[in-house]
């Protein structure tokens, strides 16, 4: 490491750590620090019907295909909610109310968006890890709402928990 005895070089380098930090996405909605709610009753976010299945029209989605939404409160009071679509291979995060899912400013394409470990992140503001993308998942099975998206565009509780029985990701 080099040294330095230049003041504004050093608040550059503090100035730079901290900017990351600050948008580093394994700090921010990671759901370590969150509570869960149910998005069914949460006048935020109970209207999540239409934005959900114009966010999955966008995306040309097969129905049926489930969706788990994990809604979490965090510890500043800020809410949001996590659209996990494994059929789609992607998850997004939700801010609630009639806002469009489709412009989400996190959405996340499981098969491209996810390493190993947080070495493999590095800094990156959009990579999570696998392993913190199973424990959302195992959060959203347990605790989340899980619904199946039908052919005509309804929505219908799952027959189990485990999501949709199409989704190979869902049975494992």
């Amino acid at each position: 490491m080099t040294r330095t005895s230049n003041p504004f070089a050093v608040l550059a380098i503090l100035a730079g750590s901290a900017a990351l930090l600050a948008v580093a996405p394994a700090a921010a909605n990671d759901g370590t620090d969150a509570s869960v709610f149910d998005v069914k009753v949460d006048k935020d976010f109970a209207e999540f019907r239409k934005p959900l299945a114009s966010f999955l029209r966008s995306r040309h989605a097969k129905a049926p295909t489930s969706v788990c939404i994990l809604g979490e409160r965090h510890a500043d009071g800020t809410k949001s909610a996590w659209v996990i679509w494994r059929g789609g291979h992607t998850m997004l995060l939700w801010d609630g109310g009639t806002s469009a899912m489709v412009a989400s400013r996190r959405i996340l394409d499981l098969s491209h968006d996810v390493v190993a470990s947080e070495d493999d992140v590095a800094g990156s503001t959009y990579l999570v890890t696998r392993a913190w993308v199973t424990r959302q998942t195992q959060r959203c099975r347990q605790l989340g709402t899980t619904i199946l998206f039908t052919k005509r565009g309804d929505f219908t509780p799952p027959e189990n928990k485990q999501g949709d029985p199409h989704d190979p990701a869902a049975r494992s």
